[in-house]
């Protein structure tokens, strides 16, 4: 019984987070954690994504934003005070290449809907609160960067239907057996 509840969780953690962070100093791992991508704009690259951090200035990033002051600079911003488009927007007008947005008061993932996607064209991912404060704690360190990945994401409708169709192809290969065996046996005792 808690094997079962052990795999329903596993599978519940593979239905609903989308990608990790690697925090790294130098060449050595120092944390990993787990996010959640904003599937309205662009997704991550196959091959993962590099950056530096940074904290917004302002730290909500509702309003015009301190400008990055080189390539591969992620943002680490507040959730709350506007909506996730706008920081996503504000963050792409400063040149960031990235957005990481923490909760506040909570280390829930949620998702992030755009009310309109175009023209956003950096990744955005979302973080728990614990996560955001040891990223903005580990931002002004010398050699430190992130690793953003997107992890294997299982769609359960399209799970749930090849689930169906196997069924379905295994009961007719069953059928189709059974039905060969019973035609089988019946000529044997006519010739016996």
């Amino acid at each position: 019984m808690a094997l079962g509840r052990l795999f329903v969780l596993i599978l519940l953690r593979v239905l609903f987070v989308h990608g990790e962070i690697y925090l790294y100093n130098n060449t050595t791992i120092l944390f990993m954690f787990d996010d959640y991508l904003s599937e309205d704009g662009p997704g991550i690259p196959f091959q993962g994504f590099e950056g530096f951090l940074r904290a917004a200035s302002p730290a909500d990033g509702c309003t015009e934003m301190v400008p990055a002051d080189r390539d591969s600079l992620f943002v680490i911003i507040k959730r709350y005070g506007c909506t996730f488009e706008q920081k996503v927007r504000n963050a792409q007008a400063a040149n960031f290449s990235a957005v990481i947005v923490h909760n506040v008061d909570s280390n829930a993932l949620i998702h992030m809907p755009y009310t309109n996607k175009t023209g956003i064209l950096i990744p955005a991912v979302f973080v728990s609160e614990e996560t955001g404060e040891l990223l903005l704690a580990n931002a002004q360190v010398e050699g430190t960067y992130v690793w953003l990945d997107e992890t294997f994401h299982v769609n359960k409708d399209v799970f749930l239907a090849f689930c169906m169709f196997v069924l379905v192809a295994f009961f007719c290969m069953l059928s189709s057996m059974l039905f060969r065996y019973v035609r089988n046996r019946r000529r044997r005792r006519r010739y016996l």
